[in-house]
């Protein structure tokens, strides 16, 4: 693809072929690929770069937690082991997934 921009900084994408070169109008300027990289993925600005800074240790945290998935069974464990009480085991959560668990049981 070949990329211009006319009088007023709005980008246009043609054919690099020359097919849709009757398209491209002589007041638009052509782009360098830079200009088109600066058009497609801009600089953050100052704010955005602050909320991502501000925001880095929920990145951080969420990376290092196991998938949900598995943190869903680890708490299923915990319960199964009566590490939260006798009374988690009746409650939806631990029932629901003892369900699953017993129709399709892990090979041994």
């Amino acid at each position: 693809m070949k990329y211009f921009k006319d009088t007023n900084n709005s980008i246009f994408s043609f054919e690099e072929d020359g097919t849709q070169d009757n398209l491209i109008k002589q007041s638009m300027t052509a782009m360098t690929q830079q200009e088109v990289d600066l058009a497609i993925n801009p600089p953050l600005t100052e704010a955005e770069v602050a909320e991502l800074q501000a925001n880095a240790w929920k990145v951080s945290r969420e990376a290092a937690y196991d998938k949900e998935v598995n943190q869903l069974d680890q708490l299923w464990h915990d319960i199964d082991a009566g590490l939260l009480g006798d009374l988690a085991k009746t409650g939806y959560f631990y029932l629901g997934r003892k369900s699953v668990k017993d129709a399709h049981p892990k090979p041994v």
